[in-house]
């Protein structure tokens, strides 16, 4: 029998301009990813256009942005990656 992966503490901050077809596949990939992958972690979806103060902070100067919180080290993704790139990237 195979054993389910082990769950993590991992934190993904998501932001993009609105809601298009764009980000789309990106937002999905994530829900997925947080839904199979962690515990305890935190997977946000922000909208730039409501929070522009959330992307000030974070320095964000393009949509969609994923930003890697935790674990260290701290990692960006910017723009609409292959569906492999994004599954490496969010892997710990």
């Amino acid at each position: 029998m195979l054993e389910a992966p082990a769950k993590i503490y991992a934190r993904f901050v998501l932001f993009v301009a609105g809601d298009n077809r764009q980000s789309a596949p990106l937002t999905q990939a994530l829900a997925a990813f947080c839904d199979d992958h962690t515990s305890t972690g935190l997977c946000q979806i922000i909208d730039v256009i409501d929070r522009p103060d959330a992307a000030e902070h974070y320095g964000i100067v393009a949509t969609p942005t994923l930003v890697r919180l935790s674990p260290e080290p701290r990692r960006r993704f910017i723009g609409m990656p292959e569906a492999a790139s994004v599954e490496d990237f969010l892997r710990v």
